[in-house]
């Protein structure tokens, strides 16, 4: 009876696997896949002169046909300010936003880099400064 049992749970496993070796195992992939219907394009949400929004800035977007998710880095200022920076813009808080070009610049060869660096007061070599000196 048990060699009996044993047989049909076997028969039951193979005949399980193979059921799942047929399934397209880019189906089940593609329904895991997120729906874009409803998510702003990149460009909708990134705007030039929109403000700051701590509530929105990182949000979800979709670019081309990925959906992008845009890490967003916060900096709390020595003037406790909050300055606000992902791959696609940065400003601070409720501050107008200035896009990046993702195309031309590097991480530490951008705007928002160096605004950072002012807005914690401190040099690239990462010493604290006191005062600023005038920009012209």
């Amino acid at each position: 009876m048990r060699r009996w049992l044993a047989s049909g749970i076997a028969v039951g496993a193979l005949f399980a696997v193979g059921a799942c070796a047929k399934d397209d195992p880019g189906a089940a992939l593609s329904n895991a896949a997120p729906n874009l219907e409803g998510i702003a394009q990149c460009k909708d949400v990134y705007k030039a002169d929109a403000p700051v929004d701590p509530k929105t800035f990182g949000t979800a977007c979709v670019q081309g046909d990925n959906m992008v998710v845009p890490r967003a880095v916060k900096l709390r200022c020595t003037d406790n300010k909050y300055l606000y920076w992902n791959k696609f813009a940065w400003g601070y808080e409720k501050g107008p936003m200035t896009l990046l070009d993702e195309e031309t610049s590097s991480a530490l060869d951008t705007p928002a880099y160096n605004e950072s660096l002012k807005c914690l007061k401190t040099t690239a070599s990462g010493a604290q400064r006191t005062t600023l000196p005038s920009q012209s």
